[in-house]
């Protein structure tokens, strides 16, 4: 109920400061970017009078629901959700999303594929340059972790881990930099295991700083959950972390097997402890193959061009 209170009564004022910002200037395009996805019908009046209206779909609202509640895939909250992202996709002038595995799921709107725009989001060289920048001490063995610290990236698996792997890998540590609702249950956890001196949480830091943080890790951490959203989860940390040369251990997902080969990347099964914890052990007995691995995967996320994707998205704009 909150939930609904909050994306209704947002969705309203955003119609009346878009409809007198639109009457004041006649922008040729407004630029919605959900969720919710109904929030485009807060542009209804410059979609009527004549502009184009873009709506961003970066994450599948109904998975989300499904992920955060438990729900089954024919729950009535579910499939009210597809209703409400088919009409908003189709009231949109153009759809946009952030990979091909998402703008495939969006076909089920009934939209067609090739009406639904890729722009990734590709790291900016600004703040991710490629010149060499991992010097981490080579014994030390300090994962890390950063950003929005919720359940379905899996974050306690890598808390898990530590305390499973304690004795086989000496000095084997996690660094967490970033907040989130699971970080209580996460220092609970820490106590209850008796890894409180192998477990450190660091405050949220600007942008501008994860490079410094990430230039002295051993490996960067995303185990990921096994649910319907992270099925569909590009996460920007793991293409940034490749671009700056930091290892990665990640779980599965469909993105991420489209980006990355096991050469690369070192996957294990989303939500797999066991799977971690192998990965984490091969990473600790072959330091070169590991630089290898990361030497393979920053040319791999190269590939990718932040230059590239806002010329793409202002080619859309245009029109």
């Amino acid at each position: 109920m909150r939930y609904g209170f909050e994306y209704v009564s947002f969705t309203i004022m955003a119609f009346f400061a878009v409809t007198m910002r639109y009457l004041r200037r006649r922008h040729d395009a407004v630029y919605v970017l959900g969720v919710p996805n109904f929030l485009v019908f807060a542009a209804a009046v410059p979609r009527m009078l004549g502009a184009r209206v873009f709506l961003d779909m970066r994450d599948p609202f109904p998975e989300f629901f499904e992920a955060k509640y438990s729900l089954e895939p024919r729950h009535p909250l579910v499939r009210a959700l597809i209703l409400e992202e088919k009409l908003s996709a189709r009231f949109a002038s153009q759809v946009v999303t952030v990979h091909d595995s998402m703008a495939d799921l969006y076909t089920r709107t009934g939209i067609h594929r090739e009406q639904i725009a890729v722009v990734m989001n590709a790291p900016d060289p600004r703040l991710f340059d490629t010149k060499p920048m991992h010097s981490h001490e080579p014994t030390d063995r300090t994962m890390l972790y950063t950003g929005t610290v919720a359940r379905w990236y899996g974050v306690e698996l890598a808390v898990a881990a530590v305390a499973r792997l304690r004795d086989q890998i000496p000095g084997l540590r996690l660094r967490i930099v970033g907040d989130g609702q699971l970080v209580p249950a996460l220092r609970e956890m820490v106590i209850v295991e008796g890894i409180g001196d192998r477990v450190l949480f660091d405050d949220p830091v600007p942008l501008d700083q994860i490079p410094d943080i990430v230039a002295v890790a051993w490996v960067g951490i995303q185990p990921n959950r096994a649910d319907p959203l992270m099925r569909y989860s590009l996460s920007t940390k793991v293409l940034e972390w490749c671009l700056l040369g930091l290892p990665v251990i990640c779980g599965e997902t469909e993105p991420l097997l489209e980006v990355f080969k096991d050469g690369e990347v070192m996957f294990h099964k989303a939500g797999d402890l066991d799977g971690l914890c192998a990965r984490l052990m091969e990473a600790h007995s072959s330091s070169d193959a590991l630089v290898a691995r990361a030497a393979r995967a920053k040319i791999a996320s190269q590939r990718f061009s932040y230059a590239e994707e806002v010329a793409k998205l202002l080619e859309l704009m245009d029109g």
